[in-house]
């Protein structure tokens, strides 16, 4: 391993920077990304979850191996949880 793979794995728990700046820095900020962990300061810039529509399919009357139910009922999105 070169001594740069080495300090980058040490980075985020060296303690000069949170995990918020690490995310920031190494992550989200080359990226372009708008993603952060957020504190009560940044609450105003959080959307709110808002669930689909229920799927117009009776999942108690398809195969329960099936991928069908197997991708869209496995477990069931409660976006009230949020």
């Amino acid at each position: 391993m070169s001594s740069t793979s080495a300090k980058r794995q040490r980075r985020p728990t060296d303690g000069s920077r949170s995990l918020q700046q690490f995310v920031a820095g190494e992550i989200t900020g080359p990226l372009g990304a708008d993603f952060r962990y957020v504190d009560r300061a940044d609450y105003g810039r959080v959307a709110n979850v808002v669930p689909p529509p229920p799927l117009p399919i009776d999942f108690a009357s398809l195969d329960p191996d099936s991928i069908l139910v197997k991708t869209f009922g496995n477990p069931p999105v409660d976006a009230t949880v949020s």
